[in-house]
């Protein structure tokens, strides 16, 4: 991993492993950065200087609380762990996953204040005999539900279990920039896309929005001149033919949410 000045386009510092790296995060003033290796380490450095700070041994994926700068989530899939980088020690551990398999996408993400977490939690994948049709199976897939599990930062406490039917992945989520809303994307049927958007108060639904291709990744983002927010969604074609990214403004978002009910 290298890190750059990206006022002058300069390297600052690189970062060697022993093992692939496949996430990065900063924390919320940008004084560290952290990186997760393929093995399960997170790498805690300064991001002025690359600088060690603290290691922790653990599994999956990581990301900083946007408000306090020790902590730091991790989940594998089968536990999610709020951990202070300070003592590299965990504040509190759950074990929120299911017998899932090797196509689950794990993700930690905090609500803007910090005070909320989602991650994904997912059904068995059923099991087919030789004697099942490919009606049967595909009745058995669009019946599979996947969760994305909310929890009260501060205890890892339940507020919502989002139940989702939409085949066997989901694959990442984000909150909107005032934590009222939290969009989920992922794939239903194999070859589909779809994103569904939740109120946080309540843990409803408000709207689905449905793509032609696999919706990999999902992030809020600012449309400065109109002065509106918008989903930013990445799509990936069918067959690795490539990835497109697609913007739903807030009024497209409102419009959606209006017909579906």
């Amino acid at each position: 991993m290298k890190v750059y000045n990206t006022k002058t386009y300069t390297q600052l510092w690189e970062l060697k492993t022993p093992n692939m790296l496949h996430s990065v995060s900063f924390s919320g003033d940008s004084k560290f950065v952290a990186a997760v290796s393929m093995c399960g380490t997170v790498h805690i450095r300064y991001a002025a200087t690359g600088i060690g700070l603290k290691t922790i041994i653990t599994e999956g994926v990581g990301e900083f609380c946007p408000t306090d700068n020790n902590l730091f989530a991790t989940t594998n899939g089968d536990d999610l762990a709020l951990w202070n980088i300070e003592t590299a020690q965990t504040k509190w551990k759950i074990k929120h996953g299911r017998d899932d398999y090797l196509e689950i996408r794990n993700f930690a993400r905090f609500s803007p204040d910090g005070k909320t977490i989602a991650t994904v939690q997912q059904d068995k994948m059923p099991e087919y005999s030789d004697q099942e049709s490919d009606s049967d199976a595909e009745e058995v897939h669009e019946e599979q539900t996947n969760y994305v599990l909310v929890v009260d930062a501060a205890n890892g406490e339940t507020k919502f279990s989002l139940a989702h039917l939409m085949g066997y992945s989901v694959y990442d989520a984000a909150f909107s920039p005032d934590g009222g809303q939290l969009a989920c994307v992922g794939s239903y049927a194999v070859t589909r896309g779809m994103c569904a958007l939740w109120n946080m108060s309540d843990g409803n639904m408000i709207c689905q929005i449905r793509q032609s291709s696999p919706i990999r990744s999902v992030a809020w983002v600012d449309i400065e001149v109109q002065r509106r927010e918008a989903l930013a969604m990445v799509l990936h074609d069918r067959l690795g033919a490539g990835a497109r990214l697609r913007i739903v403004d807030e009024e497209v978002l409102r419009m959606i949410a209006y017909l579906g009910k």
